[in-house]
This record gives C-alpha cells, sequence and structure tokens, in this order.
C-alpha cells in the first residue's frame, strides 16, 4: 500500500474529506481482507484506479498462512501521526482562521525552549504547504498548550474538534 493524494490511510477506507468531518474511529469502514484482496485481484483491469484505493500491488506477505496485510497492520506514529496528520490539522487550523499565523510564529520564536529541546524546536510555519519534521512535530504537539497560551486566539480554537484531535494525539 502507498499513499496517495485522495484515499491515504492503510487502515481504513477514509477519504481527506472526511477526515475534516469525522472525528471517531466509528465513523470509518476499515479495510477488510475481502477489499484487499478484490483491488488486488482487479489490479490488471483497465477501470481499476489505485490512487482510489492505495493497493497498487499485492504483498507477498498475504501468501503467508497466518499474516495479512489487513490483520497485522499498525500505524507508524512518525511518519502517519508526526509528518501527517499532525502538520495537516495544524494547517486546517490555519485555513479556519482558528489560529493566526503571523500570531503563532511569533509565539513559536518567544517561547522559552530548554536545552532538551533546542535542537526539536518547531520552524516558522509558512503556507501553503506546511512542513516539519518528526521530532519538531512532536515537540510542537507536546508544548501546543503553553504556546497557545500566548497566543490571543486560544479561546477560538480549543473549543473546536481539530483542537480534541491534537490533545488526544498527545
Amino acid at each position: 500500500m502507498n499513499s496517495f493524494s485522495t484515499n491515504f490511510l492503510a487502515v481504513c477506507l477514509a477519504q481527506k474529506d472526511d477526515i475534516q468531518v469525522k472525528f471517531l474511529d466509528s465513523d470509518f469502514e476499515r479495510r477488510t481482507r475481502n477489499h484487499v484482496d478484490d483491488c488486488v485481484a482487479r489490479l490488471t483491469d483497465a477501470c481499476y484506479n489505485p490512487s482510489q484505493t492505495v493497493i497498487k500491488n499485492s504483498c507477498i506477505l498475504n501468501n503467508l498462512r497466518y499474516f495479512h496485510c489487513t490483520d497485522q497492520s499498525v500505524v507508524d506514529c512518525m511518519h502517519d501521526v508526526l509528518e501527517g496528520i499532525v502538520p495537516y490539522e495544524f494547517q486546517s487550523l490555519v485555513d479556519k482562521h482558528l489560529l493566526n499565523l503571523v500570531e503563532n510564529n511569533v509565539a513559536l520564536h518567544r517561547f522559552s525552549y530548554s536545552l532538551r529541546d533546542k535542537n526539536s524546536q518547531p520552524p516558522a510555519i509558512s503556507l501553503p504547504k506546511f512542513r516539519i519534521q518528526a521530532a519538531e512535530s512532536w515537540y510542537l504537539v507536546r508544548n501546543l498548550p503553553l504556546v497557545a497560551a500566548l497566543l490571543s486566539c486560544l479561546i477560538h480554537w480549543t473549543t473546536s474538534c481539530q483542537w480534541a484531535l491534537l490533545k488526544a494525539l498527545v
């Protein structure tokens, strides 16, 4: 399975639009063994579009008796969460005007970093693409409530679903 822009999660069939309005795992359809096997069987069909399913080829490990990618799939915290979900949700806060980009960058610059975190302090946020490394993202999520205390917009986004998701990621 590979990551694509429309359907990008290995464990469920969520679309990018879905994850902006649904926040519970019960809201999503999980990938099943039958779904993956069906997609693999249709790989040679002319109408099959791998960007809709994230499945571009079969996995030889699925031929093992006690293994299937849908049963043993785990979330990669570094790539899926810290370098994927966190920047995406943070950018969403900015896009929805729940977080002021200029104020946030000033707060990040003025924040008192510990010696341990000096090398992991997040960069200034720039759009349209917010790129951040895993260590910087982990620092940002861990300290976001403290950094947010410096921001005047704290009240607006602490009540949002995105804020609840970021708190859950910590």
